[in-house]
């Protein structure tokens, strides 16, 4: 990765390469764009404080490396990727210095994560017992909506 902001790629570039690798099964490539995904993040939230689009971007993020760590085999470290993005999720939703707008999206976001990963624990221990529906997108990489974040 370019040393030089400018040059640095945007996050949406990389999750891009990072979803096509994951369609095509080259996990082993789509963990490192991820994990590319994830460090561009940490160094914008490094850089400021977080927006809706920062906040979506570092959840995709864990969400879809999750995906693929648990295709790959690696069934606790997908874990911990979905109770990272919960974790952050609820950090912001709880900060009451960041804006209003921010925190209610972080809550919803919070929500869905733990939905999310209960599904996930619920299906790494044995069949389902409910009859609820999957929530969208497990086991599927996607991407933050269109027009969240630009770099």
């Amino acid at each position: 990765m370019p040393n030089d902001e400018n040059d640095r790629p945007s996050w949406s570039a990389v999750m891009q390469r990072a979803n096509r690798a994951f369609r095509l099964q080259r996990l082993d490539e789509a963990l490192r764009h991820y994990d590319q995904a994830l460090a561009l993040v940490d160094a914008l939230l490094d850089g400021g404080r977080p927006c809706v689009g920062l906040l979506m971007a570092k959840i995709v993020s864990h969400q879809n490396r999750a995906n693929a760590r648990l295709l790959a085999g690696r069934p606790a470290a997908a874990e911990d990727d979905h109770r990272a993005a919960y974790l952050f999720a609820r950090a912001v939703a709880d900060d009451a210095h960041m804006p209003t707008e921010l925190r209610r999206a972080a809550c919803r976001r919070s929500r869905a994560c733990m939905a999310e990963w209960r599904y996930f624990r619920g299906a790494r221990d044995g069949p389902r017992t409910d009859r609820g529906a999957r929530p969208p997108g497990l086991a599927v990489a996607r991407q933050a909506p269109a027009g969240v974040l630009v770099h």
